[in-house]
């Protein structure tokens, strides 16, 4: 009798979360406490004098590469002697930082708050918000913050917009996200999640390939948008309830099947106000609107989420067609400041391996692409876009023979394409400003030995520059002398057309 599918991902994030916790030598603990109880008028008085019972420390913590950990957490605090100090507090060994510490009592007001760096009551203190501290192996760390009384302070004066935040419930949810392999199988993988509460986003952190555990900051009945992104998978969205989620799982951890897709991110900075900007390169109209090009196989379904809540679902008629899928206003108005960066994780699900043909033409700047999913794919051509990743990897695309690349950013980032897994590919135009010396030879170098090993005789290659005034060469790269053999041998030897090569 074969497991039931639902039941089959949860063994196995049961199994990943039973692994996770059979490992004591990666996990550690921390325990908080405070000191230098700094006020114009308490002298040397004691902890016990100034803090009643009931009384939590509420303390938000990041790994050292800013991934949240969780956001105002209360925790108790507990009476030691004269002084408190909090439980242990399980954490994997790592590096971390704390970005909130505040000292409240059992109906949540403010007694205590270690200042922020650059607030104006910084100099109370020796060592500011955020603080590192380490936690090692099988070890307790033992984290002393030194904190100023609130009372008669403004929040401003320690850094803080306000204090009025609700405080994290000690409750969380754990999550596991899991994709296909080649045979079928799943497996767990890696993503990123966020938890969002209308435009807010609560919780932004690094999926391990594990049993995960979310703690944010969070109402009982209000609801949220759980988030995962990868690239080359398509986006996941849940709404709910916490209470709700809560007693769906009933402890168990909420286990997500990622689809294959192909994915983008792009991005787009705008300036929105005249003040203090350029007057060459202030874009008084910031919206965009760019457009994909996509052919499929007949009847194929394919859904294109923007990554801005809208998405766009396509029928391809009979036989292969190429269509534009868009083009897609992002309106980006409404700001009342300089320089607004907006980002973008756009997915294209559905019938994604039998896509043939993809184009792109727009003014973002698209900083990844994962063709990872799409095996089918044979032209792939971008009219007009600044790329921002350091590379493009086509080695999941046997299939491709076309591969025009042009009006590159100029910006130089480009360190690799991958086309070493290519046989079929025969007609190559790139006219980009951010192709270097050594990406230039790298790509020679896969090209021709794909020429040599199959034998590929009467394929075309462009390498110009993208026209622009000063351009004083004309060549992408330019390549190196070496590789210019290998082109001359690509004309000679199996009659390839180079240009601008002879």
């Amino acid at each position: 009798m074969k497991m039931k599918y639902s039941t089959y991902l949860l063994l196995m994030a049961l199994f990943a979360f039973s692994c996770q916790h059979d490992e004591p030598a990666q996990q550690g603990t921390a325990q908080f406490s405070f000191s230098k109880i700094s006020s114009p008028d308490k002298g040397g008085r004691k902890q016990t004098d100034d803090i009643p019972d009931g009384a939590s420390l509420i303390v938000s913590l990041t790994k050292s590469n800013g991934d949240s950990v969780f956001t105002w957490r209360k925790i108790a605090l507990l009476k030691i002697g004269e002084n408190f100090i909090t439980s242990p507090l399980p954490l994997i060994q790592g590096n971390y930082i704390i970005t909130d510490f505040l000292i409240v009592n059992a109906n949540d007001s403010v007694l205590f708050v270690a200042p922020k760096a650059g607030s104006p009551l910084a100099s109370l203190v020796k060592k500011t918000i955020p603080l590192t501290f380490s936690v090692g192996a099988n070890a307790v760390a033992n984290v002393t913050v030194e904190v100023v009384d609130a009372s008669h302070q403004a929040p401003e004066d320690f850094g803080y917009a306000s204090f009025g935040v609700k405080v994290v419930q000690t409750s969380g949810i754990a999550v596991s996200a899991f994709i296909a392999t080649n045979n079928g199988h799943l497996k767990l993988t890696q993503a990123r999640v966020f938890v969002l509460h209308g435009q807010d986003t609560l919780l932004s952190k690094k999926l391990t390939a594990s049993v995960n555990n979310l703690y944010w900051t969070h109402q009982q009945t209000e609801r949220y948008s759980l988030v995962i992104i990868k690239d080359g998978y398509g986006r996941y969205e849940k709404e709910f309830e916490f209470d709700s989620l809560a007693m769906e799982l009933h402890g168990t951890p909420l286990t997500v099947v990622l689809n294959p897709a192909l994915t983008l991110r792009w991005s787009k900075s705008i300036p929105t106000t005249a003040h203090n900007v350029d007057p060459f390169t202030y874009d008084p109209n910031p919206n965009f609107a760019p457009q994909i090009e996509l052919g499929n196989s007949p009847n194929a379904k394919i859904r294109i989420d923007w990554g801005d809540g809208s998405h766009d679902d396509y029928l391809f008629p009979n036989g292969f067609y190429i269509d534009a899928i868009g083009p897609h206003m992002y309106a980006i108005l409404g700001h009342n400041y300089v320089d607004v960066t907006k980002r973008y994780f756009v997915s294209i699900t559905g019938d994604v391996g039998a896509i043939k043909y993809f184009g792109l033409d727009t003014s973002a700047k698209v900083d990844t692409m994962s063709f990872a999913n799409v095996p089918a794919l044979e032209m792939f051509s971008t009219l007009s876009w600044e790329y921002a990743g350091t590379g493009i990897d086509f080695s999941h695309n046997p299939n491709l023979t076309i591969l025009n690349l042009r009006a590159g950013s100029g910006i130089g980032g480009l360190t690799t394409i991958d086309i070493s897994k290519n046989p079929k590919l025969m007609a190559i135009d790139i006219q980009e400003d951010n192709f270097n010396t050594p990406t230039m030879d790298k790509f020679i170098d896969d090209l021709y030995a794909s020429v040599v090993q199959y034998n590929k005789h009467g394929g075309s290659l462009n390498i110009r520059y993208t026209w622009y005034p000063g351009n004083a060469t004309g060549l992408v790269g330019p390549p190196s002398s070496e590789k210019l053999n290998k082109l001359l041998s690509l004309i000679h030897n199996y009659g390839w057309t180079v240009t601008p090569y002879h």
